[in-house]
This record gives C-alpha cells, sequence and structure tokens, in this order.
C-alpha cells in the first residue's frame, strides 16, 4: 500500500477528517488527495470529489500501473 512505505504508516486518516472539517466550519479553504476507496468517499460524502486515474511508476514490477486517486476540494 501507499501508506507502507512510511514505518507504521499513516494512523491520522479520521484525525484528518477531523480536521479538514474544522477547517471547513472555520470558513478555511482546502484541498487534499488520496486513494480512491470507499472510506473516503464515505468520509468526505457532501464535498466534491473528483476522481483521477495517476500512473504509478514507483512500482518497480510493474511501472506502468494505474490506479484511481481522489482529490477532495472543501466548497460545497
Amino acid at each position: 500500500s501507499f501508506v507502507g512505505y512510511n514505518h507504521g504508516g499513516f494512523p491520522y486518516h479520521a484525525e484528518l477528517v477531523a480536521l479538514c472539517r474544522t477547517m471547513t466550519e472555520r470558513g478555511i479553504e482546502w484541498v487534499m488527495n488520496n486513494s480512491d476507496v470507499p472510506w473516503v468517499h464515505e468520509q468526505y460524502a457532501g464535498y466534491p470529489i473528483e476522481v483521477l486515474v495517476c500512473k504509478r511508476t514507483i512500482h518497480s514490477r510493474n511501472p506502468g500501473a494505474m490506479t484511481n486517486e481522489v482529490v477532495v476540494v472543501s466548497r460545497r
């Protein structure tokens, strides 16, 4: 997984969602990207989400591999 590149992964997904909601409540605009997985769509429901197809050149066994990512923006 992408988070596996960092020792310990990225255990702060719920905190990131809470931070994004707090910034929205305070009128702060933000943009973030993440993996295109159901959990992300559920957590950011109500925000505009764009799905992008990205090439994963970091994958040594299949450098032409494609994957979906999402871009989420705070504007409603």
